[in-house]
């Protein structure tokens, strides 16, 4: 449910930018806490499960444990043609 017009929020510039989700962190250490409190179980499990669930299961954990890269966008905009050939060149040739 929304404000109703004309009503000011307590915050009205919202959260600051970096400011970390108090929800987010705590489940986050909550998993933390059960991966560590019952790991042999978990590896237990792991290795009786078919490759194919293994890797499914690897994968799911690790977005605990590894942030996702953000993708990126390289635009040649403002760039003249000899810029932009110099540009790809050194792209390519990396």
């Amino acid at each position: 449910m929304g404000l109703r017009k004309g009503c000011k929020p307590n915050n009205p510039d919202g959260r600051t930018p970096g400011t970390p989700n108090k929800i987010s962190k705590s489940m986050r250490q909550l998993i933390n806490d059960f991966l560590t409190d019952n790991w042999e179980q978990v590896q237990a499990d792991f290795d009786s499960l078919e490759p194919e669930k293994r890797l499914t299961f690897y994968e799911k954990l690790l977005q605990y444990g590894i942030p996702r890269l953000a993708s990126t966008t390289l635009t040649a905009d403002g760039l003249s043609e000899g810029n932009t050939i110099i540009l790809i060149d050194g792209t390519i040739n990396t």
